[in-house]
């Protein structure tokens, strides 16, 4: 065995080959001023190479390894990364021990570490210097004895130790206080269970309302700090939930009297009634495997699911199942398409597939609604482009000069096709052709021939103009507020796609 003689000491061959190591992994080390840099894939495989040398050295040395019992009192995700009482050098430990912050935010909300863990992550930077120091006088020719170096590495190894338990048994904590949010909606979920179990068919005692709202708010909470994807909002409250089953009852049963049919707006309260129950059932099977959830809870993404969608279609509740207007402005624009679905071959296919022709074709027909009936249909345009129609009554006072323009131009065009046409009725001629001129632009040759020769061309002029102020203003309904216009035309084909419900994801995911 070759040995090098320190003093009165002397190193094997292997250890002198496990400090020589230790060295050249150190030199390898990147720094940022007096810091190790870890934040590039390069340099935290360099630290990563250098923590395992260092274990590798003080295992060659024989150096005993500071007790690590504590381990066994970890949770079951810290004992998945610490499986047993070896040393176990991460680089994670290293980046907290020099950022030395005494605080961390979780979810948004800010926790303190205690004077003990800042303490102890000194003491481990002092340790780690002291031993840098040792290691770079010896690449430099100056060796140190055996002693000093097993008193460098194990006085570096009980410091580490010492953090390492200070450290994630604060984490630890941390993270059951992080998870809180989700415990007590289980803890809620789980007693409505136990009510709605116990009271049997009384689905709504005053008692199951209100821990249905403290679940909702609950949903809320944690919506609002997991929710990423959209908007993380907080203010969506029961009363979504109560106007969504409202709702399906009376589609699942019209009143004779009404002049609206509401069941094509079904759908849109059961996507709010299903996003709640996945919700629900989400918190169920959560339950069994609260150590698998992130505490970060936005890294949880069967939970970011769920909450995506709940989001989504409670905001559709508020703003459509909640608020009759709009209601009844999907409602009737549904029935108007199904009119001309049966005017127009191919319409309900070129609803089906949502293509760019549908796209453009739907705000011209919103606006040849209108056209039809102003002060009947004024609402669903007036809740579109605010700016052209102020004020709430339904009367000609209610929009601009530039909608009168258009007004008194589709009524001009209308009464001269209407006088011309010999068929009968006339007027459902008239509004055929309208129809059949915005939906699909079909040959509209064979219509004018039917006009009267002196006014044929003066017909044709009149209602091209039409068409192109039409398509003007389709585009100003499309721009102004897309996401909005979007989402209203998305809604219009669900309900009119005998209330096709979304495709959702249920396998669970935590």
């Amino acid at each position: 065995m070759i040995r090098k003689i320190f003093g009165s000491e002397t190193l094997q061959a292997s250890e002198e080959a496990a400090i020589q190591r230790l060295v050249d992994t150190h030199s390898g080390l990147l720094r940022e001023g007096n810091r190790v840099s870890t934040k590039s894939e390069q340099a935290y495989g360099a630290c990563s190479a250098f923590l395992d040398a260092l274990d590798s050295a003080a295992r060659t040395m024989r150096v005993d390894p500071a007790p690590r019992l504590y381990r066994a009192q970890f949770t079951i995700n810290y004992r998945a990364l610490y499986p047993d009482e070896e040393r176990n050098y991460r680089v994670d430990i290293l980046e907290a021990s020099a950022e030395q912050s005494d605080v961390i935010y979780v979810n948004g909300e800010k926790f303190e570490f205690s004077a003990v863990v800042m303490h102890s992550a000194e003491a481990l930077i002092h340790n780690w210097m002291e031993a840098s120091r040792m290691l770079e006088s010896w690449r430099s020719g100056r060796k140190s004895s055996k002693s000093e170096l097993k008193e460098t590495l194990r006085l570096l190894d009980q410091a580490w130790a010492n953090f390492e338990h200070r450290y994630i048994e604060a984490l630890i904590l941390i993270e059951e206080k992080a998870r809180r949010l989700v415990v007590d909606s289980i803890q809620v979920e789980k007693t409505l269970q136990e009510m709605e179990a116990r009271d049997g068919d009384s689905q709504n005692t005053p008692e199951q309302k209100e821990e249905r709202s403290k679940l909702i708010k609950c949903i809320c909470k944690l919506n609002s700090v997991a929710n990423f994807k959209r908007k993380g909002r907080d203010d969506l409250n029961a009363d979504i939930l109560d106007d969504a089953l409202a709702l399906i009852r009376a589609s699942e049963n019209p009143q004779a009297d009404s002049d609206v049919d509401f069941s094509s707006a079904k759908c849109l309260a059961v996507d709010v009634v299903e996003s709640y129950w996945l919700m629900r059932y989400y918190l169920r099977d959560i339950s069994h495997c609260l150590e698998r959830v992130d505490p970060h809870l936005c890294n949880n993404a069967g939970l970011v699911t769920r909450l995506v969608d709940w989001e989504e279609s409670w905001e559709v509740g508020c703003k459509y199942v909640q608020n009759t207007q709009m209601l009844r402005g999907v409602c009737q624009l549904v029935s108007y398409l199904k009119t001309i679905e049966n005017l127009e071959e191919g319409f309900a296919k070129m609803i089906e597939e949502c293509d760019v022709e549908f796209i453009m074709c739907l705000p011209r027909l919103v606006w040849l609604r209108f056209l039809s009936d102003p002060i009947r249909h004024v609402d669903l345009l007036r809740s579109f482009l605010p700016h052209r129609f102020k004020g709430e009554s339904s009367s000609p006072a209610c929009w601009d000069k530039y909608v009168e323009e258009i007004i008194d131009l589709y009524k001009s065009t209308y009464d001269l096709l209407v006088a011309q046409v010999v068929q009968e009725p006339a007027l459902d001629v008239v509004q055929r052709f309208l129809v059949q001129r915005v939906a699909a632009g079909p040959n509209g040759e064979d219509f004018y021939k039917t006009l009267e020769v002196e006014f044929r061309d003066l017909s044709t002029s009149l209602v091209e103009d039409l068409m192109r102020e039409i398509e003007k203003y389709s585009m100003e309904l499309q721009r102004h507020c897309p996401e909005e216009w979007n989402q209203y035309m998305a809604l219009t084909v669900q309900c009119f796609a005998h209330g096709q419900q979304k495709q959702r994801e249920h396998q669970f995911r935590v």
